[in-house]
């Protein structure tokens, strides 16, 4: 929970340094280059950690479901029965 909420204020503090840095008026054409590659980073930036979220997520699941996937398993279910005792 501390940890998504920091990268949620992460991450809205960067988004709104990048827009207030879009919104100042480019005194020349380098300038406005220069905002665009930010942006342009910023959005290759998210797009990385999307996918590290989908490769680490999928990673989990396979880890998970490799014991039931596993071919050296019997064909068979195996019934367990309960143990009987014997009153004395």
């Amino acid at each position: 929970m501390l940890t998504w909420r920091t990268f949620l204020l992460t991450a809205t503090g960067l988004l709104i340094g990048y827009v207030a840095a879009a919104q100042t008026p480019a005194a020349s054409a380098s300038a406005a280059s220069s905002t665009q590659g930010m942006l342009f980073w910023f959005v290759v930036g998210i797009l990385g950690l999307v996918l590290l979220v989908v490769l680490l997520a999928s990673a989990m699941i396979t880890v998970q479901l490799r014991p039931h996937l596993d071919p050296k398993q019997d064909a068979e279910p195996t019934i367990l029965h309960p143990q009987t005792t014997t009153a004395e």
